[in-house]
């Protein structure tokens, strides 16, 4: 009904730890795809997306079994000559690799579109430098946000009072792979970071149709504003630069 072409999940909010995946074209698939009442009670798979760095030689077996601290990766004999090593396999945790200068929204959200399952992930740009505006504690106001760990990944623990939803981050559930459009492209902000990476962030236009009609108001920013709202109408502060407040929303 959903038209879903690959449900199989390489990349998600669950994904904690790494994971060996792949294997020769042709041969025995090497890894649990489902249930089954099959003989042997499961249905096998082998990973063909484009992700995950090569773990078939001894010298990258033997670098990624240090950096794992787990001698299996270099003594299993499961592990083959086209086999590939998945991690940073949380959307949240691809995106900072990806985009380290934007504050990221807590709560990913998943999307099924043009047959694949996609994590969407809003981006902001913040500063604490913004003149002549109230300051708030991000991380206080998002501290309700749905995000893995109960913890808010990639919001700043200082005080901020300059917040846009600039960008619309989306990674691929099976391939991994990390695409950023600019959602706000009048954001100076970004456009000083688009102008030092260049490349990195793709233009509005570029956004798929299918995918535009479940892109969401991002929950972070709403509480955000409804924070400066509740203290500005009980006669508190405020933030004095109303346009700033309601920047994401584009």
């Amino acid at each position: 009904m959903l038209g879903l072409k690959q449900p199989r999940v390489y990349f998600g909010q669950q994904q904690n730890s790494y994971a060996i995946v792949g294997g020769p074209a042709g041969g025995r698939k090497q890894e649990l795809d489902y249930p089954s009442s099959q003989t042997g009670g499961q249905q096998d798979n082998t990973y063909q997306g484009g992700g995950g760095v090569d773990v078939g030689s001894p010298l990258n077996r033997l670098l990624y079994s240090v950096k794992f601290r787990e001698l299996n990766i270099l003594l299993s004999g499961a592990i083959n000559g086209d086999s590939k090593i998945l991690y940073d396999r949380q959307p949240l945790a691809r995106v900072a690799k990806v985009a380290p200068f934007l504050t990221l929204d807590g709560n990913v959200y998943p999307v099924v579109a043009n047959g694949q399952i996609l994590w969407v992930v809003d981006g902001y740009t913040t500063t604490g430098l913004y003149p002549y505006s109230q300051r708030v504690s991000m991380q206080q106001a998002t501290g309700t946000s749905d995000a893995p760990g109960g913890t808010v990944a990639g919001q700043p623990t200082g005080q901020i009072n300059y917040i846009r939803n600039s960008v619309k981050a989306v990674v691929n559930a099976y391939t991994g792979t990390v695409t950023l459009y600019a959602w706000d492209a009048t954001d100076p902000v970004l456009r000083t970071w688009m102008n030092a990476f260049p490349g990195v962030i793709k233009p509005k236009t570029d956004i798929p149709g299918y995918l535009m009609p479940h892109l969401r108001y991002p929950p972070d920013l709403f509480e955000v504003q409804r924070q400066i709202l509740a203290s500005t109408t009980s006669g508190g502060p405020g933030l004095l630069r109303r346009a700033e407040l309601l920047g994401g929303a584009r």
